[in-house]
């Protein structure tokens, strides 16, 4: 999995008037679970697979994710939707994690 941080605008603007945005920066990140959630709907084909809009996705460990990062998965890209959670395994870890909330970018 890839987290990008979209460059910040730098307060210049191009010649139509946008804001200019400095460079993106990656860094891979392991350790993630994935849950699909919010609907979905299966392949009319019959393949298999399943159209899923919206993720949740999980680490055992405190990840530095922002609100405006866009996620990279299996070549998927996601952003994040609403507020980065903290999160502890069921599974009898006792050190916080994160959470993230992830729906299709585009």
């Amino acid at each position: 999995m890839t987290i990008t941080s979209v460059g910040a605008v730098t307060g210049a603007t191009d010649a139509q008037g946008n804001p200019v945005r400095g460079a993106s920066t990656s860094v891979t990140s392991a350790g993630w679970y994935v849950a699909g959630n919010n609907g979905g709907a299966e392949d009319p084909t019959g393949y298999g697979t399943a159209d899923v809009p919206r993720i949740t996705i999980y680490n055992k460990t405190a990840v530095a994710v922002k609100a405006t990062d866009q996620i990279t998965i299996r070549g998927s890209v996601w952003k994040v939707v609403g507020v980065v959670e903290g999160w502890v395994s069921p599974l009898g870890s006792t050190v916080g994690g994160t959470a993230v909330t992830l729906e299709r970018a585009g």
